[in-house]
Order: C-alpha cells, then structure tokens, then sequence
C-alpha cells in the first residue's frame, strides 16, 4: 500500500509541474500568436491600399468628369474596406505638366499634412474643375495611412507603436 500511495504522489506532482510551466509561458505564447496576427492585418491592409488606389488611379487616367480630387479621395475612402479609420486616409495628387523637366525634380513630392492635397509642376493647360491633371499630364497618386499596433510585443518593435503604410502609382492621364 505504501508504494501505491507513492506512485500517486509522484504522479500528482509531475501533473503540477506541467501545469504551472503552462501557465508561465501561456501568456507569451498569446501574445505572440496575436502579435503575428496582427502583424498579418497590418500587411494586408497595406495591399489593399495598393489595390484601391490602383482603381482609384485608372478613374482619374480616364478624365472622367467626375474624376475631381474630391470625388477620387471619396472613392478611395470607400475601398480601402473596414479595417482602415477612413477618415485617416491621406491623398496626395502630384501633376507634372508637359514642361515639368524644367522645374526642381528634387522638390517635387511635397505633400502637405492635409487629408487632401493637389499639387501641379509645369502644368500650361488650363485644368477643369478640380480636375486631377489636364490631358496627356503624368500624375501620381499617393495614399498614406498610420496604422496603430495594439499587441504589446508589436508595438515594441515600430516607433511609437505606428508603421506607415503608403502606396503610389503615376500614370499618364488620356488626351
């Protein structure tokens, strides 16, 4: 009876060991799983970033009418999806006229701090209302957005616990 009764006592002890070790890296293990998964939402939102403001930009190639700076950045707001704060979503619009070559290149990507910005280098062709570049115009479109990490163990890794996603395409737009 004696050994029987120690057999259970080993047992026992080694079925507490196991779980105690569980419950110190349990924590870790969560936090990693969900770090990763995270990380994973973050990377696809930056393709769909891609794959909007591609769309967005073969709208604007077109000179359509409705193809305004206004109209565009609604656009892009409504298909960049649910994981975005739409309403962050910077749009940059850079238009380089048909004599562009003569102005500072290194100068051209100014972008300002506003949700919506156009900016015009070269441009001799009057542009219609609000219209992204006139005919023949290379523009390039550019969208930015500040994704926010909320896993501890991401957050470690970027500064201030943000990455900066960012897309841009130029194309030239249809005479």
């Amino acid at each position: 009876m004696f050994k029987k009764s120690k057999k259970i006592i080993k047992f026992l002890d080694e079925y507490g060991a196991a779980a105690a070790e569980f419950v110190a890296v349990a924590p870790f293990l969560l936090l990693m799983l969900f770090g990763i998964v995270e990380f994973y939402i973050a990377m696809y939102s930056g393709v769909v970033l891609d794959i909007s403001l591609a769309a967005v930009s073969r709208t604007g190639k077109a000179r359509d009418v409705t193809a305004t700076e206004v109209n565009l950045t609604n656009e892009l707001q409504n298909r960049v999806g649910g994981s975005f704060d739409r309403t962050k979503v910077k749009t940059c619009f850079v238009t380089y006229g048909q004599n562009w070559g003569s102005f500072d290149k290194n100068n051209t990507n100014t972008c300002g701090t506003g949700a919506t910005t156009v900016r015009t280098f070269g441009g001799n062709q009057v542009i219609g209302p609000n219209l992204v570049g006139a005919p023949g115009d290379t523009v390039v479109y550019n969208a930015t957005y500040t994704w926010n990490f909320v896993s501890p163990l991401v957050r470690l890794r970027f500064p201030n616990g943000q990455l900066l996603l960012n897309s841009s395409f130029s194309v030239t737009n249809n005479p």
